[in-house]
């Protein structure tokens, strides 16, 4: 009987361990291989587009994972690097950069607009259609034109998130591309209010605060996060007014403000004070 215990008690062990080791071994490998088989997806994409340099075969490519240490960038999970690129994912397995190695001042054969064209041809394939183009970045010291997108969900964009995308002055190739609205959940837009209501609840908030101010005739509606809550957290955005004002700072400067007031419910999620450089205020 004793023995019999001792059977039944050790194969217990042997099955956890048989468990531990299988969940150990997945983590390892079933997970790196998730992710290696993301960043390859990726590289046949652009190489199917021309929109990168394929002189080294696709089929030549060797992946490795680097461990991601204090990235400036939250979104990253993991980087994948091959012998000339590096592919950053979010822990969903989503591309969010793209990045080439070795960037070489180049002699400028494409104009801007040229560079454009190709860029919007390349995030027709790697994003879909529903993008508005926002900036160029054109700094003569860099190898690349950088051009920033807004992506559009409902027909609203997405006003904190961007897609930037760098193409290659030289070839035309991408050099660096990244996204940020990978993770985020548009809610289905509620508009209870009226445009005139979000700029009353606005106007209030200055009065209230004894701020002078001046009402801007730019008032639209975009997705975007209530940094109060949870909801930002889980990425969730919903359809807000964009109220903005000109005002002035305790130095008597101007500064633009910008309240996001809920189109559902008339909640002011963010204030956004800009003087050159974007700040989140504290919204009580």
């Amino acid at each position: 009987m004793k023995s019999k215990r001792i059977i039944i008690n050790s194969s217990i062990i042997l099955i956890f361990l048989v468990i531990v080791v299988g969940v150990a071994f997945y983590k390892l490998f079933g997970e790196s291989s998730k992710e290696i088989n993301a960043s390859k997806q990726f590289m046949s994409k652009l190489y199917s587009m021309n929109a990168v340099d394929t002189t080294e075969k696709l089929t030549n490519l060797k992946y490795e994972r680097l461990k991601v240490i204090n990235s400036q960038n939250e979104l990253v999970n993991k980087t994948i690097v091959t012998q000339s690129y590096g592919i950053d994912l979010d822990k969903e397995n989503n591309v969010v950069g793209f990045a080439k190695k070795d960037m070489k001042m180049s002699s400028s054969k494409l104009s801007e607009s040229e560079a454009k064209t190709i860029a919007e041809r390349y995030l027709m394939e790697i994003c879909g259609n529903d993008l508005i183009y926002e900036d160029t970045k054109n700094e003569d010291d860099l190898p690349y034109y950088s051009f920033v997108y807004k992506k559009k969900e409902n027909g609203y964009r997405l006003y904190f998130d961007e897609i930037k995308i760098n193409i290659d002055r030289d070839s035309g190739y991408i050099d660096g591309y990244s996204n940020t609205t990978m993770l985020k959940k548009c809610m289905e837009p509620k508009i209870n209010i009226s445009q005139e209501e979000a700029e009353t609840i606005a106007n209030n908030y200055f009065i209230e605060n004894n701020i002078p101010y001046e009402l801007l005739e730019t008032t639209e509606l975009v997705y975007a996060g209530n940094t109060k809550t949870e909801k930002n957290k889980n990425n969730q955005l919903e359809v807000c007014y964009v109220v903005s004002v000109k005002a002035k700072n305790s130095d008597e400067s101007q500064v633009l403000i910008k309240i996001f007031v809920n189109a559902d419910s008339g909640e002011i999620y963010n204030i956004i004070k800009e003087n050159g450089e974007s700040k989140v205020l504290t919204v009580n």
